[in-house]
């Protein structure tokens, strides 16, 4: 791995090299067009007016916040991402204080060489517990992949149709 002022470059399986860094005001129609592309998976609905212009909304926002991140391809192209803010609960049996994983993703082209666990190695470097929710709807494995990085499901979550997942520094 080389490392360069402005993002991180891992060389990943197969000798391809990735970049991730921090999301730009600027790439925010970039980052939308990925997130609509793999909302499916998550699945989020975005098939009305209203619906896109909430999320327009979030991503313009994550993408100005700087705890939201972009995987490049060789060619400087956002494959992925994932988008966080902070975060703070007192309700009973779900008390949190640290960031809150919104919406992250790669697109399926450039899945399986470490993207999304380098996105969150960017989350991580915050040095505060992480917080994501992730509906049982989801067909990407997301469950799965935040256990396998160290997150714990909680035995709460705020809605019976998804789960909840708290990483621990």
């Amino acid at each position: 791995m080389r490392v360069c002022a402005r993002f991180r470059i891992a060389r990943l399986k197969g000798g391809i090299e990735m970049s991730v860094r921090a999301a730009h005001p600027s790439e925010s129609s970039t980052v939308f067009r990925v997130l609509t592309e793999i909302a499916p998976e998550i699945p989020l609905r975005l098939d009305n007016e209203e619906r896109q212009r909430r999320i327009r909304e979030l991503v313009d926002a994550a993408c100005a916040s700087q705890m939201s991140w972009v995987s490049l391809d060789d060619s400087d192209n956002v494959v992925g991402f994932l988008f966080g803010r902070t975060r703070s609960t007192d309700t009973r049996g779900m008390e949190f204080s640290g960031m809150e994983l919104l919406y992250g993703g790669v697109l399926p082209a450039h899945r399986g060489c470490g993207r999304f666990s380098n996105l969150l190695t960017e989350a991580k470097k915050f040095k505060t517990p992480l917080w994501a929710v992730v509906k049982r709807a989801n067909t990407s494995a997301m469950a799965e992949r935040l256990l396998k990085y160290g997150f714990a499901k909680q035995a709460v979550s705020v809605r019976s149709d998804e789960d909840t997942f708290v990483w621990t520094p």
